[in-house]
């Protein structure tokens, strides 16, 4: 096992580099490190999130070989459900580029720089070992490891998390409703297709109650939730408008919806 793991929370830019240099471990132990951790030789982010479909980039570099130093070769290994990792993607400065998985393979996996170049074998491309994945699918999800064999230094390593999201599809509506004496819902709200799941919420002067629940989405790993809001539909509720805020972090900002209350 490592002897020190160190943690960034940044997920919006690269890593900086750890000050603490660690024994890294051997690539079965993979399952032991966390998103984020690395050595003080490779930077990368802790967490990278892509919408479902998307193409997405999962950074990796190296700071530094060495004033002697030579990258060997470049792995990705991603770590599935039963801990085992499994190889993604290889540069070899002789052998070129390898995409072993099937899963992904070179029609979905590419490196941005690695390769793209025959001539430039040690300068700034071997130490950009990022990695393109295309059609981003929820499966997907899970940690990637990028490790660089370097001579005379051995071995770098990072492991960064792969979060998949999707942007749901939202709408409300009010319930038609008679006047009675007990609350009934007056007003839907859905949102459908969110990974994970959008947070609703009600903006309303009426002292109703909304009752929420969840659904497989439309897509395989999403989720629908749909909320309603209940009130006694008196004549004094006709024609309020409420809203529907809807919470999501693929959305920059809430949806607010707006509803006009019927009662009949």
């Amino acid at each position: 096992t490592s002897r020190k793991l160190s943690m960034v929370f940044s997920p919006s830019v690269l890593a900086p580099p750890c000050l603490e240099v660690w024994v890294l471990p051997p690539p079965t132990a993979l399952s032991a490190l966390s998103p984020g951790a690395q050595n003080g030789r490779v930077s990368m982010p802790p967490e990278v999130r892509g919408r479902l479909g998307d193409t997405v980039e999962l950074p990796c570099h190296l700071l530094s070989p060495g004033p002697k130093g030579n990258v060997s070769q470049v792995t990705w290994q991603r770590l599935d459900p039963s801990g085992n990792p499994q190889s993604v993607a290889a540069f070899h400065p002789s052998h070129g580029l390898s995409f072993p998985s099937p899963k992904f393979g070179k029609d979905r996996l590419s490196f941005r720089t690695m390769g793209q170049s025959p001539g430039a074998r040690q300068g700034s491309e071997m130490r950009d070992a990022t990695l393109v994945l295309q059609g981003l699918r929820v499966e997907d999800e899970g940690n990637f490891s990028c490790e660089f064999a370097t001579f005379p230094l051995g071995t770098s390593r990072g492991v960064t998390w792969l979060r998949t999201i999707a942007q749901p599809q939202n709408r409300a509506e009010a319930q038609e409703v008679t006047l009675r004496s007990e609350p009934v819902p007056v007003a839907l709200c859905v949102s459908s297709g969110g990974r994970p799941p959008a947070k609703i919420s009600w903006l309303s002067t009426l002292r109703g109650e909304p009752k929420e629940s969840e659904t497989a989405g439309p897509l395989a790993g999403t989720v629908t939730v749909t909320s309603r809001y209940a009130v006694v539909p008196s004549s004094q509720v006709d024609g309020v408008e409420i809203t529907c805020k809807v919470e999501h972090e693929a959305l920059e900002e809430p949806a607010l919806l707006p509803v006009t209350l019927s009662v009949r």
